[in-house]
């Protein structure tokens, strides 16, 4: 059996935003994690309020749990907001551009199917768009 333990894990996220616990990782980091095909699984943790860069996956299914804190999601293409709070799922299907912003001290597992760096970055995203990932 393999695993991570919580005083590590707590470790490694004081000093760092988003850590991997288990995946077929491209980019190494310094804590160890469990090396597996088809699943990548990890977890954010936004000390800050922070927006994410609007981006989409081309092949992952995103799962993402809120274990702490709060996240707003806007879909672009379908132009819907979502407000979302701690122990909520939200799955994001593959080729979903979305951008996401989220509150000071929210904690997020995410689990990417069938994992790997598929992210592709939304260039121009507008004003509105601007305007809204700069507030909360």
């Amino acid at each position: 059996m393999k695993y991570i333990s919580a005083s590590d894990l707590e470790a490694f996220l004081k000093t760092n935003d988003r850590v991997y616990l288990c995946g077929n990782l491209e980019k190494k980091q310094e804590m160890d994690w469990i090396s597996t095909d088809g699943v990548e699984i990890g977890i954010s943790h936004y000390k800050h309020f922070k927006a994410d860069i609007p981006h989409y996956h081309m092949s992952n299914i995103e799962y993402n749990f809120i274990l702490s804190g709060e996240s707003k999601i806007f879909l672009i293409e379908e132009e819907k907001k979502f407000h979302f709070k701690e122990n909520t799922l939200f799955v994001i299907p593959p080729n979903t551009k979305y951008a996401s912003k989220h509150q000071k001290d929210t904690k997020i597992m995410f689990i990417k199917v069938p994992g790997g760096n598929d992210k592709i970055v939304i260039g121009d995203i507008g004003e509105q768009l601007t305007n809204w990932l700069s507030r909360w």
